[in-house]
């Protein structure tokens, strides 16, 4: 598989096999991925890799928060999206489109009708589980790092994903686990003050049968987000 082929093929998976990852593998993975580019070489991440017992800790960590009527965001350390009065200015509705076509559409394979919140909330729920992945990751950046320091980041998960599709292995980048930083720290042990909880990959093997891995989602065409300067009119053509 070449990269072009990984890249048009990786989707966000949300079901899972249980089929296990030989722990070789994954070693594998994360060791090729850390040739992802990182300005002056730093690094500036961690990863936590997690499978069978210490896999399901977290995950019923936050399941009993969540049953105690905790929410995602209660601990957040940054903030997933734009506030929605920042989504709703005229120079961002695009953005604010497309979030909420993916969740109809998401909703729509998943069986779940507008307006169904219970249904909506197990839906979320299952982010904690790792959408039954069997190896669930938690990366995090180190705090001295500002905003460049998880573009480093950025490129490291990007380059994880093409490699696990290469091998045939699926992946969901979850920044949900974010908004449940403070368990992720207290159960991994993560020093809260020097690494900030960036997002959580599931990894494993895609489930066939199931309707949401599916989903396909859009992108915008060059001409929304790209300006070509300097081809003359090459670059004033139709793209």
């Amino acid at each position: 598989m070449n990269v072009t082929t990984a890249v048009k093929a990786r989707n966000s998976c949300r079901a899972f096999t249980p089929a296990p990852v030989p722990l070789q593998l994954v070693q594998e993975l994360l060791a090729l991925a850390s040739r992802a580019p990182s300005g002056a070489n730093m690094q500036p991440w961690r990863v936590y890799v997690l499978a069978g017992a210490e896999r399901q800790a977290l995950v019923d960590a936050v399941a009993a928060r969540m049953s105690e009527g905790a929410m995602p965001q209660d601990s957040a350390e940054f903030a997933v999206y734009p506030p929605r009065e920042v989504l709703g200015l005229p120079r961002n509705h695009a953005m604010r489109d497309r979030r909420r076509k993916l969740g109809f559409d998401m909703y729509a394979k998943l069986g779940i009708e507008r307006g169904d919140t219970a249904g909506m909330l197990e839906a979320l729920k299952k982010n904690y589980d790792f959408f039954g992945a069997p190896v669930g990751i938690i990366v995090t950046v180190d705090k001295a790092f500002d905003k460049n320091g998880w573009g480093h980041v950025g490129c490291f998960l990007q380059t994880l994903c093409l490699l696990a599709q290469e091998r045939g292995l699926a992946t969901c980048l979850q920044e949900a686990w974010s908004q449940f930083s403070d368990v992720v720290h207290e159960k991994l042990g993560i020093d809260a003050e020097h690494e900030a909880v960036w997002c959580g990959v599931a990894l494993g093997h895609a489930d066939p049968a199931a309707p949401v891995n599916s989903l396909t989602t859009e992108r915008a065409p060059l001409a929304d987000f790209c300006a070509f300067r300097g081809f003359g009119e090459q670059g004033r053509a139709k793209l």
